[in-house]
């Protein structure tokens, strides 16, 4: 059966506004220091176990400068107000202060925020330093879910140079920041690294921010979206071509991000050329046009998956005034399909947020598109109790 591949983008024109985003070409890779020896950091230190206003969820420990103090007196209005655990916690939870340095103080914060969407630690912080106006001078990654970096921030007429840890914890990003003013950076560099290390939240959750949703390709395919992408699935004629699209806005009008997924089985003798070639020839997007490759970056994939690959293109206005987009597209093959899954974002350049919000999506996505779901009992003909081995 002869079949044409349908590109098809519910997309409307956008025209550039207010856009912000950050060339992430130019944030320095996080500096290594050389830490103190191990006996004499203890010996400089002390162990602060914390669990803020009783939420379990929050309880951190770390090890801070003997001479420090505990000063809840500057804490945010807004945490001030919260009465209990079973609040949401926002703002500023914990702040300890030295004494004064040529009349400057050193202090450690640690700021909780409520995420709402699925998001790696590193793009959230870097997103976070572009809304607060601060200026990022480096940053590194341990994983997706914590981020370590160094910004710059003015209080009043004090430059401090900060070093903060943010670490994903179920629904929340946990922020500990230790401020060091600009004068006394050299001679405390080294601790403030050093203090940051130490930090560790004692309690940390492995659940993810939004709700997931289930999609079955009948049950010849499966994989899971946040329920915050509306799902657009035809009514399945035959396994040998499947698709659907997933998408999310948040104004009339305006494109915020889409993935198309296509299924080729491999029953009908494609292969993964003949599907890359109809997904290129059909790809046709109004008032724009495929653009520079940007990068081949590693994502991972499923274990039912034996190949895949991703490539990321930009996506050029062809009217002025236009915000510019990317296309990321990935084949996937497995025994018996092969899968194009494509998402269409604003550049990272133009809207960061929405952009690494999407990459989070599709990543999951990728990781979750499977052949087989082990919670759906298609192949259980039998219960395990009316299935009996005589011996």
């Amino acid at each position: 059966m002869q079949y044409f591949l349908i590109i098809c983008f519910v997309f409307w024109p956008v025209f550039v506004q207010a856009t912000v985003g950050i060339d992430l070409d130019k944030v320095k890779p996080l500096t290594v220091v050389e830490f103190l020896p191990e006996e004499e950091f203890k010996t400089k230190t002390r162990m602060e176990d914390v669990t803020p206003y009783g939420d379990e969820f929050l309880a951190f420990n770390v090890r801070l400068p003997n001479e420090w103090s505990e000063n809840l007196a500057e804490l945010s209005e807004q945490t001030k107000s919260i009465s209990g655990p079973t609040q949401n916690i926002l703002g500023t939870v914990a702040r300890y202060v030295s004494p004064p340095n040529q009349h400057l103080r050193s202090f450690f914060e640690l700021e909780v925020a409520e995420l709402t969407y699925e998001i790696g630690a590193r793009n959230w912080f870097i997103n976070y330093v572009i809304n607060k106006g601060f200026t990022l001078e480096q940053v590194g990654a341990e994983d997706e879910r914590t981020v370590e970096a160094i910004y710059l921030d003015i209080k009043g007429d004090i430059t401090y140079i900060v070093r903060v840890k943010a670490i994903i914890n179920g629904s929340r990003m946990v922020m500990a920041h230790y401020y060091l003013p600009q004068e006394l950076y050299q001679e405390e560099r080294v601790l403030q690294a050093q203090v940051i290390n130490s930090f560790k939240l004692t309690n940390r959750q492995v659940t993810g921010v939004e709700k997931l949703e289930l999609h079955a390709f009948l049950d010849q395919s499966f994989f899971e979206y946040p329920v915050s992408w509306k799902l657009n699935a035809p009514y399945v004629k035959s396994i040998d071509r499947m698709r659907a699209m997933l998408y999310h806005s948040t104004q009339i009008g305006k494109l915020d991000g889409q993935m198309n997924i296509y299924l080729a089985n491999r029953i009908t003798d494609t292969t993964r050329a003949n599907e890359i070639n109809l997904y290129k020839e059909k790809l046709e997007i109004e008032n724009y046009k495929l653009g520079a490759f940007l990068e081949q970056p590693k994502l991972n994939f499923h274990s039912d998956m034996h190949f895949g690959i991703t490539q990321v293109y930009s996506m050029d206005p062809a009217v002025a005034h236009m915000i510019d987009y990317e296309l990321w597209v990935s084949v996937l093959e497995g025994t018996e399909y092969i899968y194009v899954i494509s998402l269409l974002t604003p550049a990272r350049t133009e809207e960061f947020y929405t952009w690494a919000r999407n990459i989070e999506a599709y990543k999951l996505l990728l990781r979750g598109m499977r052949r087989y779901d082990g919670d759906v009992n298609y192949y259980k003909f039998y219960a395990k109790e009316d299935f009996k081995i005589t011996k």
